[in-house]
């Protein structure tokens, strides 16, 4: 399994209008952050990361798990969990520079519609099966506590 953690600062101006037009509410329940938001949401969401694994033929056979989220006004973070050869062909084909800028894009989004400071997120792939939750901090920093313990101890093996 590899592991990647990276750092993105890029300001998305692309999707602005398209942005500007959708809502969202959102209210916290112990330490999970539930957001209400209408299906064309989830679908955006779900349409634009599978239309990206279409693209680089990865639907149907790509295993990861991403957990992702905004540091500051204009900086967010990502740390990915792939299987050991997965991760170098994702960044050698470019599918990880542009999922990077998608996931700037679902935290802006979130940020500006939902008026949290950090949003966080995590995307568990699994063949055909896509999954996107948005989640607090605290859970989206024990999300990536596992993945670098789940590294250590494969390691360790």
């Amino acid at each position: 399994m590899a592991v990647a953690t990276t750092s993105v600062v890029q300001e998305n101006n692309l999707l602005r209008h398209y942005l500007s037009r959708r809502q969202l509410s959102c209210f916290h329940d112990k330490n999970q952050l539930k957001i209400m938001k209408n299906k064309s949401d989830v679908s955006f969401e779900y349409s634009r990361v599978l239309q990206l694994l279409e693209q680089f033929s990865l639907y149907g056979c790509a295993e990861l798990t991403i957990v992702f989220g905004s540091l500051t006004k204009n900086a967010e973070y990502s740390t990915w969990s792939t299987p050991d050869d997965d991760f170098k062909k994702y960044k050698e084909s470019g599918f990880f520079e542009l999922m990077q800028h998608l996931l700037s894009i679902f935290v802006e989004y979130k940020s500006q519609h939902i008026l949290l400071k950090h949003c966080h997120a995590i995307i568990q792939i699994t063949q055909h099966d896509i999954a996107i939750e948005w989640v607090s901090k605290k859970i989206a920093e024990n999300a990536i506590t596992s993945i670098h313990e789940t590294e250590k101890n494969n390691v360790n093996k």
